[in-house]
């Protein structure tokens, strides 16, 4: 099963996809080599 970006939000925040839209949310971002890399989302 393929899963978008929206998809994995939703789950990592424990959240319904539905229910994404209109949410605030926040998470730690970290530099990398290749791009920055986002973890620890919570709902705000």
């Amino acid at each position: 099963m393929f899963k978008t970006g929206a998809d994995v939000l939703a789950e990592q925040l424990g959240i319904a996809l539905p229910n994404l839209l209109g949410c605030h949310y926040t998470c730690w971002e970290t530099p990398g080599e290749y791009g920055v890399f986002r973890r620890a989302f919570e709902l705000v």
